[in-house]
């Protein structure tokens, strides 16, 4: 699982440019199920059976990023946020721009040599940043680099020890899992759905689509969360810890779980003897909240992999919450039969 997502998180894939997370996604699902892509660009991978339940699980494909909103003659580049982003962690910043090949800027800071104190002190937002390539707007525009081209920060993928550190863990660990279960997925003797969803970032976009071709008995929605149990956060603040297992969701600010499906989640953790930790609310959203009030209703299951410092250049994360939340969602999923 981990060349797997570290494949994954070195694609980049910003909300509505998904391309390169969906084809490498499409080549692993179709090697066990069959694939289709609807119009919105979500993965659809089936696993047909007569018995019940029926299930669906999903993931979302894209990562925060950026939209080039203008080019200076000059070479320096204007953008949008693409999702949200903490403009304190930006300068200095080095991203990827996705043209016709990928080439890498940075955000563009003044150095603390000529920086006023008034300056030093003031956060820039993103509106008065600028991308810096080296490159003038005519060398720009023949790299297809123009208005409304992507933009994704730049990192690369580390291990220390036990140790995760790489950009876009959310979500490319819920498309890792998605790939194993897929890989096992004939084991299980019922109706699996897997979705590969668009557009989380914005507004689940893509799962709105998504949940309209399916008819689930109940959803699980795979994740990774905020962990925050750093220097300065109080304990009622950070919505998980690190090192403290998968997380399920009971309430966040677009669902409140199904009760029943929540307590049997748990209890198949206990039995199973897997850490996990319930997810202290009320933080975030998820493509869940676009499910679970979809038709007469969706009952709802969010099991996320905590990661500090989602949603920028170096989310860290821990090889136990990966196994941890992998060993939790199969062991879900071998017991559905049977509690749900």
């Amino acid at each position: 699982m981990i060349e797997e997502l570290k494949e994954l998180t070195n694609l980049d894939g910003p909300s509505g440019f998904e391309n390169e997370v969906r084809e490498y996604i499409k080549k692993k699902l179709e090697k066990h199920l069959e694939i289709k892509v609807d119009k919105i660009g979500n993965v659809i991978a089936k696993n047909e059976s007569n018995k019940q339940p029926h299930v669906l699980i999903c993931a979302h494909m894209d990562e925060v990023g950026f939209v080039i909103q203008d080019i200076t003659e000059d070479g320096f580049i204007k953008v949008a946020p693409i999702g949200g982003w903490d403009e304190r962690i930006l300068l200095g910043m080095p991203v990827r721009i996705l043209g016709k090949r990928k080439i890498i800027g940075v955000f563009s800071t003044l150095p603390p040599h000529i920086l006023k104190a008034e300056e030093a002190m003031k956060v820039q937002r993103i509106e008065d940043c600028h991308i810096d390539t080296g490159l003038t707007k005519k060398e720009l525009l023949e790299e297809g680099i123009d208005i409304g081209t992507f933009v994704t920060p730049h990192s690369n993928f580390i291990i220390n020890k036990n140790i995760i550190i790489t950009k876009a863990l959310d979500d490319r660990v819920g498309c890792a899992l998605l790939i194993e279960i897929a890989e096992k997925i004939k084991s299980f003797d019922y109706s699996i759905v897997l979705g590969a969803t668009v557009q989380e970032e914005i507004g689940s976009r893509g799962a709105k689509v998504l949940v309209n071709q399916v008819d689930p008995d109940f959803a699980i929605i795979l994740e990774c969360t905020v962990a925050a149990d750093i220097p300065g956060v109080e304990s009622h603040r950070q919505p998980t810890a690190l090192k403290k297992g998968p997380a399920l969701t009971l309430i966040d600010k677009t669902m409140i779980a199904d009760k029943s499906l929540f307590d049997k989640a748990l209890l198949v953790a206990k039995e199973k003897g897997i850490q996990y930790q319930i997810k202290k609310p009320i933080y975030g959203g998820t493509d869940a909240g676009a499910i679970h009030i979809a038709g007469t209703g969706i009952p709802s299951l969010v099991i996320s992999c905590p990661a500090r410092y989602i949603h920028s250049a170096s989310s860290l994360t821990t090889i136990e919450n990966l196994e941890e939340t992998k060993r939790l969602v199969l062991a879900i999923l071998e017991e559905i039969i049977n509690k749900f």
